[in-house]
């Protein structure tokens, strides 16, 4: 196993990640605490496949995902080097924000062996009521959770910050206690946000909204990539703006000049979304 902690990891560790690296080695190590019932074993031609493509940094580029099944039936991933020369080494990714336990314990969804017929063709629909009313669902969980963290803030937007092409959407929070220089960077500086990334919604909708994206679903395969992705925002600001999370907000405290915002990142000049959908 290789437990160094390669400079590209460290240089991705903050207040949310540092011990990510110390949990995964030790969870590896122990063998995640159960007998193991069965391990598959893929070649990872790229890493753009794996579930959490675009939130992690690798070392080095992993060759193999074991897919590692317990007699309890937890599902969980290693990412595997190969050197003829050393042999086999587990690779450890550092993941941007995000613990690792998300995705070392499986929560995006895994079909299991009886789910894959030989020769069986998955048909993957995306339905935007659908999708939207998930998404709406999941960001209120977020910040049913979150009210009590922020309990002391006064809050002047919620973003819901979503990337099809990553597979990412995450919430965003601004309050009135800020240390950007919004006169000069404007308002909607996100990134420059104490907390420009609270959570993100559920795994198995960014799982969705990227195949969607991508157009590996039976749904709208005739438009664009850029075109799915208006459909998308569109989706998320409608779920941003649903009664449900005007709900949840109302246990907040809202500044007067409180917003909520979905932008495009791929084309700033369309503006807020929410101010284009109803709710």
């Amino acid at each position: 196993m290789d437990a160094t902690y390669e400079r590209i990891c460290l240089e991705r560790q903050n207040e949310f990640n540092r011990h990510d690296y110390q949990w995964y080695l030790s969870l590896i190590e122990s063998g995640y605490g159960e007998e193991t019932h069965r391990i598959d074993i893929q070649p990872v031609e790229s890493v753009r496949p794996l579930p959490f493509a675009g939130l992690a940094t690798y070392p080095m580029p992993p060759d193999f995902g074991a897919f590692v099944q317990t007699a309890s039936g937890r599902r969980t991933l290693w990412l595997i080097r190969y050197r003829e020369e050393v042999g086999p080494k587990v690779v450890l990714p550092a993941f941007g924000g995000r613990t690792a336990d998300s995705v070392a314990t499986g929560q995006w969804r895994l079909p299991t062996p009886s789910e894959i017929a030989p020769g069986g063709v998955t048909a993957l629909a995306f339905d935007p009521e659908r999708f939207t009313n998930e998404v709406a669902d999941s960001v209120t969980s977020i910040l049913n959770i979150w009210v009590h963290r922020l309990k002391f803030e006064t809050l002047r937007a919620v973003v819901l910050n979503c990337f099809p092409w990553f597979g990412r959407c995450s919430v965003a929070v601004l309050t009135m206690k800020e240390d950007f220089d919004e006169a000069e960077y404007g308002k909607w500086a996100i990134a420059d946000w104490r907390w420009d990334e609270i959570d993100e919604i559920r795994p198995e909708l960014l799982q969705l909204l990227r195949a969607y994206y991508e157009g590996k679903t039976v749904t709208d395969v005739e438009l664009s990539c850029p075109d799915r992705a208006k459909v998308i925002i569109r989706c998320v600001a409608k779920a941003l703006k649903s009664k449900q999370v005007a709900e949840s907000l109302k246990r907040f405290d809202l500044a007067v000049d409180f917003e909520l915002a979905v932008f495009d990142p791929d084309d700033s000049k369309m503006g807020n979304y929410c101010n284009k959908v109803g709710g």
